[in-house]
């Protein structure tokens, strides 16, 4: 473990690489998961619980390579780059979906609140 870390801490370009494409894969993964289970009607939950599972591991991956990087708590690490995917993924949405956000986002709550 130590020789990868080394090896992070000498190639920085290398490590902000790896953080930087698995926050956008995480962020996207999360995004997918999330829309397909909540807009898609009679959608493949093999295909949603595999999205939010590859979301899940880049996430642990994520934190692992920060956590060598800055030696703190791993699940502090974990937690923070979680709520960094989260929000990678609002903004994913925000992109994707534009000026038509803000309808998608009360459709989805009154769905949620109609489900009950």
């Amino acid at each position: 473990m130590t020789e990868i870390r080394n090896y992070l801490e000498s190639r920085r370009n290398l490590r902000v690489a790896l953080v930087s494409i698995g926050f956008l894969g995480a962020s996207f993964a999360l995004y997918m998961g999330m829309t397909l289970g909540f807009l898609v009607r009679g959608a493949d939950n093999l295909l949603i619980v595999s999205f939010i599972v590859l979301a899940l591991a880049l996430d642990f991956g994520i934190g692992w390579t920060l956590h060598l990087h800055t030696r703190g708590r791993l699940w502090a690490t974990i937690l923070l780059s979680s709520a960094g995917i989260l929000v990678g993924a609002v903004l994913t949405s925000i992109v994707i979906w534009r000026g038509h956000w803000l309808e998608m986002v009360k459709e989805i709550f009154a769905f949620i609140t109609t489900m009950r």
